[in-house]
């Protein structure tokens, strides 16, 4: 979910045909017996929380729809990427934005990053509170959990960069804002872990640059867990279905969960991105991890639904990445594809592409999901009353 080069080098392909043999691949490399999907209930509390009237505390608010749904059925999180634009969001804009964000069930943010390149989110504002803090801080009043982004450069995309110097200088600086971060954050019971945001692939390294990769991680989320070991730790993955072997592809992801030290794996469909085939090729790779999860993994696999369409950017044109937010009946499909698997989901990004304030076409499908999501709760009501 890189700024600018917003993973471009993904793409999409397999066949349908390997959904039906992902979980033997998996079963043969963990010596396990198949099993279909689970599905947990969890709380979908909130959803239908009013907006605050000026002034008014997030506390004090009643409505809440008190409703069951299955994990997979609605969306539960979102990344948010830092810009200079959140800066100047007072706090009592971003406390709106978490109301906006529970009524329509999501209780996760992921900051994608604290630090990018030159540009710094940690830096004290006006009110002597960085951009980190104050969105965690807003979150802690909404019971939203927030899991901090640490520091990523742009040259982790460019493999020719994965050097052992590289990676030296990634650690020390996801290291320094770790130790920059935690003491400030600490207190708020928001505050549920870290994200790495060194996105991973694995198909397009060398052997070499996956033990790198595998270094790196491993030496990072030890770091982490020394810090504060009920600390969650997040890692995000992609891959290019269009070339990727499955069987390569769950060999990799196998190693990954099994030797880096992270607690969770958001995996992204792709989506929203141009110059792809069908979006549900992915299915088959998601499910994979998800199995893989299931039988030897002792953390856990989130999905990732981008809900956006690239406007701008390669393999369109020579611009800069950009995109608007996506048709809702296409949203609507990747829930319902991805919902399948009985996973948390997760959005790339809510605050982009889906806040009712950023424009028309957000505000438009924030509001078919939020209909969506009302007749799921009605339906579910129904049943459960029957």
């Amino acid at each position: 979910m890189s700024n600018l080069v917003y993973c471009t080098h993904r793409g999409r392909g397999a066949a349908a045909c390997a959904w039906l043999v992902l979980t033997c691949i998996a079963a043969a490399m963990s010596g396990c017996e198949t099993f279909p999907h689970g599905r947990y209930q969890h709380w979908q509390g909130d959803a239908a929380l009013a907006s605050p009237v000026d002034g008014a505390e997030m506390n004090n608010l009643d409505g809440s729809v008190e409703e069951w749904l299955y994990t997979g059925d609605a969306f539960e999180g979102t990344f948010i990427q830092p810009a200079d634009e959140h800066r100047r969001w007072p706090l009592k804009q971003w406390r709106k934005e978490m109301i906006d964000l529970r009524r329509v069930g999501f209780d996760t943010v992921i900051i994608q990053w604290a630090e990018f390149d030159d540009q710094d989110f940690m830096v004290p504002d006006g009110d002597g509170m960085c951009l980190v803090e104050r969105i965690v801080l807003a979150a802690d009043e909404a019971e939203v959990d927030v899991y901090v982004g640490l520091s990523l450069r742009e040259a982790w995309y460019d493999t020719h960069n994965m050097t052992m110097g590289f990676m030296r200088g990634e650690y020390a600086r996801c290291k320094r804002v770790a130790d920059w971060l935690y003491p400030r954050l600490k207190q708020y019971n928001s505050f549920r872990g870290w994200y790495i945001p060194h996105e991973v692939c694995g198909l397009s390294y060398t052997r070499d640059q996956r033990l790198l990769v595998l270094t790196f991680y491993k030496q990072l989320t030890a770091y982490l867990n020394g810090l504060d070991p009920l600390k969650v730790v997040l890692a995000s993955g992609y891959t290019n279905h269009d070339t990727s072997s499955l069987l390569q592809f769950a060999k990799w992801y196998k190693m990954f969960l099994e030797d880096s030290g992270v607690d969770v794996l958001i995996f992204q469909d792709g989506a929203g991105l141009s110059g792809r085939t069908e979006w549900r090729n992915i299915l088959p790779f998601a499910d994979a991890l998800v199995s893989l999860r299931k039988k030897q993994f002792k953390g856990d696999v989130w999905l990732l639904a981008e809900i956006f369409t690239q406007t701008a950017g390669e393999p369109l044109d020579n611009r800069s990445f950009a995109a608007e937010p996506a048709d809702f009946e296409r949203v609507r499909e990747q829930l319902d594809g991805l919902g399948m698997m009985g996973t948390k989901l997760v959005v790339y990004s809510y605050f982009a592409y889906m806040r009712p304030s950023a424009g028309e076409k957000q505000a438009e499908l924030y509001e078919a999901y939020r209909r969506y999501i009302d007749q799921k709760i009605a339906k579910a009501s129904s049943l459960s009353a029957d």
